[in-house]
């Protein structure tokens, strides 16, 4: 009965410690996560060329309220000012985007379309071209933009630090806006 009573006692006390640890790291400070946020986006704006491969999910929710998640990959080469390539692979998507600051250029390789519209002008230019004039907003593209902190941090309403998490094998800070 003693050994039970300290069991149960240790694992309540355990619940504890792991529930006010995680408590403690969801609270931490809203100024350092957006100073992190800040760091950043200024590093990102700075650069004049970047490039990196990507995966991603678009999760989808049926009318019987099954959640699909829609998986791709593809890859981003941008060099500022004004030249970004895009790809886009899976299995409801083969498409390719180029912008050369003159012309966008679309390449539907699973549909055989193509399509060319002019939009001269930068990255930026381009990016709210297609979000406001075509109703086509970019997904991540606030994190090429050259003021990418302002535009995350428009419609802000609350601002949390996670604290640690891991992508793609390496520890980062996890942040959630």
């Amino acid at each position: 009965s003693v050994k039970r009573s300290l069991r149960s006692l240790s694992v309540a006390g355990l619940s504890l410690i792991v529930m006010l640890g995680t408590s403690l790291a969801v609270q931490a400070d809203e100024a350092d996560a957006k100073r992190l946020l800040k760091s950043m986006s200024d590093y990102m704006a700075a650069q004049k060329a970047l490039s990196f491969d990507y995966d991603a999910t678009l999760e989808v929710v049926t009318k019987d309220e099954q959640k699909l998640a829609l998986a791709s990959s593809g890859s981003v080469s941008l060099n500022r000012p004004d030249k970004i390539r895009v790809t886009r692979s899976g299995g409801f998507a083969d498409v390719e985007m180029s912008f050369d600051g003159k012309t966008l250029t679309l390449l539907g390789k699973n549909l055989n379309l193509f399509a060319q519209t002019a939009v001269p002008g930068t990255v930026d230019h381009l990016v709210d071209e297609l979000r406001v004039k075509h109703n086509r907003p970019l997904p991540a593209a606030d994190l090429l933009l050259s003021n990418s902190y302002d535009e995350m941090m428009r419609d802000v309403v609350d601002i949390k630090d996670l604290g640690s998490g891991v992508v793609g094998g390496v520890e980062c800070d996890y942040l959630a806006f």
